[in-house]
């Protein structure tokens, strides 16, 4: 579980508490769409995220069972919690020869390599995070970029896919014209 958990932590970049309480009534998978209510998100705004496939795998492999209402649960049934994923977290650094490193660091990488390798526009990236607008752009710019988010996680969830399977991620304009509903200038 905490290895979905983990995997979904990355391919989402959303917090650890918004991902660690989501709850199968907020996932629409017909829609392919997680929608973090504004009451369980720490600016207080709801956040409309399109699922790519990397996360949309995860999710129909953790079909909820009978009275199940969190996505992801520990062996207990219970939502993950900072201090019940140490010893699950340890694990996966000495699997992964990786040390001093948080569960953070997974949202921070999304951000970073959204900006610097695939080229989206910060203000894309902030709308994925869910980062409050600030200034002049809070009071005039009511956007949710639902369309270019889904531009961006596509682009992240494809660069994922080549980095896992060992290859060196190329995506140039032939790869992004491929994916479903999107053209360069989306």
């Amino acid at each position: 579980a905490f290895g979905d958990f983990t995997k979904f932590l990355l391919v989402m970049g959303q917090r650890f508490s918004e991902t660690s309480f989501a709850r199968w009534n907020e996932i629409d998978l017909d829609k392919e769409e997680w929608r973090i209510p504004s009451e369980r998100a720490k600016n207080w705004t709801e956040n409309v995220l399109p699922l790519p496939p990397a996360a949309l795998e995860i999710l129909r492999k953790r079909v909820p069972g009978k009275g199940d209402d969190f996505v992801f649960v520990t062996e207990r049934g219970k939502p993950f919690r900072h201090n019940c994923t140490s010893r699950d977290k340890a694990r996966l650094s000495e699997k992964a020869g990786i040390s001093d490193w948080r569960l953070h660091d997974l949202r921070r990488t999304l951000s970073t390599t959204m900006n610097e390798e695939l080229d989206i526009h910060p203000w894309v990236v902030e709308a994925i995070l869910n980062h409050a607008k600030k200034g002049i752009e809070a009071h005039y710019n009511s956007a949710k970029y639902k369309r270019k988010k889904r531009h961006a996680l596509l682009l992240w969830s494809q660069w994922l896919t080549e980095v896992t399977n060992g290859r060196r991620p190329i995506l140039d304009e032939a790869v992004i014209q491929e994916l479903p509903e999107l053209s360069v200038s989306a």
